[in-house]
């Protein structure tokens, strides 16, 4: 079998992460695979894995050549693995004359898209409130969507245990600077669980067109000597054994890679329950659930995890056991692949 990725930037977001984990799959299947994508810090993995890969430009030359390679390719699975990727999609699937899979990530982008129902199809979705807008606001008729939940490298993320007996825990947040994530809730709640006498050091992990707003929110909150932003990581276990708890404070719609990575890692999990959370999340069993927006909420939840190591401990092996029971990324590639030869057999969508 013959596919080809188009992809947008290939950086340190969920996105990217899927493509990549995908990429990897194909290749161990032994699928013969291909990649169109528009840049990133990233792509160097691509040649690591040793998938031909693309740099879409927008030039009339330069696209001309990349149809012309991507032609003698004759690929039978065209898949777009992110909305962004759309526009150069479309593009190429036309001069290919081959329909495309489209992998939904979010909420908020899909309600956005306008797709061409005659190109497009199948759309991946990971959760049924992408499925249930889809269908109900963008309109794609249900049988051309596909649920596949998203999976996490549990070899991977296996990482040992935190142990904070001696020394300052961490509290850790992971995620895009972006509108919706709501760093400033988790600064807010850092304010407070500092202020109520407990001794901890906080941790954001992220990137994005909002990270001055967040640095004049430390300074205003007086927490410079407690708080610090660090650059992703390719590895994003790196990220996790750096952190004893890890915080999801989005107030919008929200996707679950953080969450999962983190559970398989067995970090204790406070989450704003919104979005793909709202189907991952299970308050008490393994993670604890805050309302969106509520600072108070998290500084609570953040408290009851440092007073109480027994029940800490309880939540991160519980968390653990649940992803590996429901998330293995063998399961998504497997599925994924399961898809990819209905639509080269011509069984998707059934009709």
């Amino acid at each position: 079998m013959r596919v080809l990725f188009v992809a947008d930037r290939l950086t340190y977001d969920g996105r990217s992460d899927y493509a990549l984990n995908l990429a990897r799959g194909l290749k161990e299947a032994r699928i013969d695979l291909q990649f169109a994508l528009t840049g990133g810090e990233l792509r160097g993995q691509l040649d690591a894995l040793k998938v031909e890969n693309y740099l879409i430009k927008h030039n009339f030359f330069s696209f001309r050549k990349l149809v012309r390679f991507l032609r003698e390719f004759t690929p039978e699975v065209v898949h777009v693995t992110s909305e962004q990727a759309l526009d150069p999609a479309r593009r190429i699937a036309r001069a290919l004359r081959r329909g495309y899979l489209l992998t939904v990530h979010d909420l908020l982008d899909a309600e956005a898209m306008r797709l061409q129902e005659s190109e497009v199809q199948g759309v991946i979705v990971a959760n049924e409130d992408l499925r249930e807008t889809l269908v109900n606001r963008i309109h794609v008729p249900k049988e051309k969507i596909r649920l596949i939940a998203r999976g996490v490298d549990l070899v991977a993320f296996d990482i040992a245990a935190p142990r904070f007996e001696h020394r300052l825990p961490v509290i850790g947040c992971v995620g895009r600077f972006a509108a919706g994530k709501s760093h400033e809730h988790f600064l807010r709640a850092a304010r407070m669980v500092i202020d109520a006498g407990r001794e901890a050091l906080f941790l954001i992990a992220a990137h994005g067109s909002e990270e001055r707003q967040l640095r004049r929110a430390i300074r205003d909150l007086k927490l410079r000597e407690t708080v610090t932003i660090a650059a992703p990581q390719a590895e994003a276990r790196k990220l996790y054994a750096a952190m004893d708890i890890v915080v999801l404070p989005a107030e919008k719609a929200t996707s679950s890679k953080t969450a999962l990575e983190a559970m398989a890692s067995r970090r204790p999990v406070i989450a704003s329950v919104a979005g793909d959370l709202l189907h991952l999340v299970r308050a008490e069993e393994n993670a604890l659930a805050v309302e969106p927006g509520d600072a108070e909420g998290l500084a609570r939840a953040i408290t009851r995890l440092l007073s109480e190591p027994e029940f800490a401990r309880e939540l991160r092996e519980r968390g653990r056991a649940f992803v590996t029971q429901k998330y293995p990324l063998a399961r998504m590639i497997e599925h994924t692949i399961a898809l990819y030869e209905e639509v080269v057999r011509g069984e998707f969508p059934r009709r």
